[in-house]
């Protein structure tokens, strides 16, 4: 039986779907786990598992935002006309109307992970899906393919396409683990960005922590953002409306509005927070700019409490062995 909030990558059993997707000569380009599906207005947190074998056509979409996360192997990409090479640890970020192709570069296949809002995507694959269990002749009918499959949000392009072959640090969308948006260091965490509000409509940023074992983090008992947070490395011991859990590599930790929850890191550990419901970089930004320039506002807990909910941000206690990183106290 499925976890109410601990979603692990590599149990089936966890999975809410999962589907083969095969070129028309019958080679297998995909291998999908659907994780979550949209919630709410904006379609968010809708998230998958691929196994990429193959190669995509050369496409943009008409809306909705990309992120994908590299767990193992490499992929060819191909964004705005300029190809390079994805690896383990690099995530892409892509928006509306922003041209990309991704091919497998990796024997047999590469491992990534899908982000997305405002797409619907799993819902309309899903259906082709179904498609392929209770009608498999029209799957190989090229007109209805490209029909079904090409009307849905996606705007094709010419294939192939003619690219010119760019170090990964030239293509903006692309971030890797020592080249992040930001960069924040404080007690026991280093705090990484990897895309911004900006690129995401407003709606949601990602960030890594890096955490050393020992750090903790208490939230306010009334918070009314869901979390979703995805472990690469190490362990780290939730608790989420009174019920412990471990979540280690490749877990995924859904949390969803007014529960009440805390974790730590029990051995040193990679997570993201992907729900990016906090605007953490203008709070770690606000926060450096109290301490440098105003540390009379910065040692006043309710003048900082007022800058923590300007920016939307719920946690009560970061702690590292003992030491308080960051207290909020309003």
């Amino acid at each position: 039986m499925r976890h109410p909030y601990l979603i692990r990558l590599n149990e089936k059993e966890d999975w809410l779907d999962w589907r083969r997707d095969e070129s028309l000569d019958g080679g297998v380009v995909e291998e999908a786990h659907d994780i979550l599906l949209p919630e709410g207005k904006n379609q968010m947190y809708e998230f998958n598992d691929s196994y990429w074998y193959g190669k995509a056509n050369y496409h943009e979409h008409t809306t909705g935002w990309e992120t994908f996360f590299v767990w193992d192997g490499r992929i060819e990409v191909t964004v705005r006309g300029k190809r390079t090479y994805m690896d383990s640890g690099d995530v892409l970020c892509l928006p509306p109307w922003d041209p990309h192709q991704m091919n497998n570069a990796n024997d047999p296949m590469t491992v990534w992970n899908g982000l997305y809002h405002g797409m619907g995507l799993i819902s309309n694959q899903s259906n082709w899906n179904m498609i392929q269990r209770t009608n498999p002749e029209m799957v190989g009918d090229p007109e209805i393919r490209a029909n079904y499959l090409g009307n849905k949000n996606n705007w094709i392009r010419e294939n192939p396409v003619y690219a010119v072959d760019v170090p990964k640090e030239e293509i903006r969308e692309i971030r890797t683990y020592d080249n992040p948006l930001a960069l924040y260091t404080l007690p026991g965490l280093e705090l990484r960005q990897f895309t911004g509000r900006w690129e995401n409509d407003g709606l949601s940023e990602v960030w890594l922590a890096d955490m050393k074992q020992g750090v903790k983090v208490n939230y306010r008992k009334y918070n009314p953002q869901a979390d979703l947070f995805y472990v690469i490395a190490g362990e780290v011991r939730f608790c989420v409306a009174g019920e412990e859990f471990v979540a280690g590599e490749r877990c995924v930790v859904k949390i969803p509005h007014y529960a009440p929850r805390s974790f730590e890191a029990i051995s040193d550990a990679r997570m993201y927070d992907m729900g990016g419901a906090t605007h953490w970089m203008d709070l770690l930004e606000d926060m450096t700019s109290l301490k440098m320039l105003s540390p009379d506002k910065y040692a006043d807990k309710a003048y900082v409490a007022g800058v923590a909910k300007r920016q939307e941000c719920y946690l009560a206690k970061v702690e590292y062995n003992g030491e308080v990183i960051f207290e909020n106290e309003g």
